[in-house]
């Protein structure tokens, strides 16, 4: 599953955090090495994963020497030991970061989990870690979240909270958050379970289109089919 939410997540989100306007440690070779894209406490663009040079280890090493109290370099350091094979000390760095309350090693611990990346699979565990992030407005570990909730795995059950999570992440303007918000309220306004009951009442079949065609004029290969569907890909231009 960890792949596929990876997948999905690909477009990433930008939020403001407390975290980064409270970090003082300066710009290093470390983040333009390996920052990620959808770090929102990032520094530098970020680089995708693949694209972590060996290089970054030694750059990282030596910037969290200098600066040990910076969670935003131990996340750092545990993503390029990772890429490179590391296993072990990248976990106790990413854990290091996630504990102290870094909302990126957070989301990022949550996906190992999920996965068994290293560690056991333990979709319960992933989903406290996601849960953790996303009440710092992690866009990815609310769509995560909202993921894991319809997979069945490890998050909440109660369809009103996985939902009012997505929302908050759309309203970000994360772009999977706001297919994924539409497709529930289209789903519940038509559906007979449980969860739809649930949902029904946040939502209207005018919000399902809107976040459709939010999505869709972004890019969104899905949300468009979901218009073409419903004979709604004006909607979309």
């Amino acid at each position: 599953m960890a792949r596929r939410i990876a997948r999905a997540l690909a477009v990433g989100l930008a939020l403001a955090s407390p975290a980064a306007a409270d970090d003082p440690t300066p710009f290093t070779a470390c983040d333009l090495l390996a920052a990620h894209p959808w770090d929102p406490d990032r520094v530098a663009e970020g680089v995708a994963y693949e694209a972590i040079e060996p290089v970054a280890l030694k750059a990282c090493r030596s910037a969290l020497e200098d600066h040990p109290a910076s969670l935003r370099l131990a996340y750092q350091l545990g993503r390029a030991l990772e890429r490179h094979g590391y296993a072990g000390a990248a976990l106790a760095h990413l854990r290091q970061a996630a504990e102290a309350g870094y909302a990126q090693a957070q989301y990022a611990l949550g996906l190992l989990h999920a996965e068994g990346d290293g560690i056991p699979r333990d979709d319960a565990e992933a989903a406290r870690w996601w849960r953790c992030a996303a009440a710092r407005d992690h866009g990815p570990a609310l769509a995560a979240l909202e993921l894991a909730h319809y997979d069945g795995r490890g998050a909440s059950r109660y369809a009103r909270i996985a939902f009012i999570m997505m929302r908050r992440a759309a309203r970000k303007g994360f772009v999977q958050a706001q297919y994924l918000a539409g497709l529930a309220c289209l789903t519940a306004s038509v559906g007979t379970t449980e969860d739809d009951a649930a949902v029904r009442p946040l939502c209207t079949e005018s919000e399902a289109t809107m976040w459709l065609a939010t999505a869709a004029n972004k890019g969104h290969a899905e949300a468009r089919h979901a218009l073409e569907e419903l004979g709604l890909v004006g909607d979309a231009n």
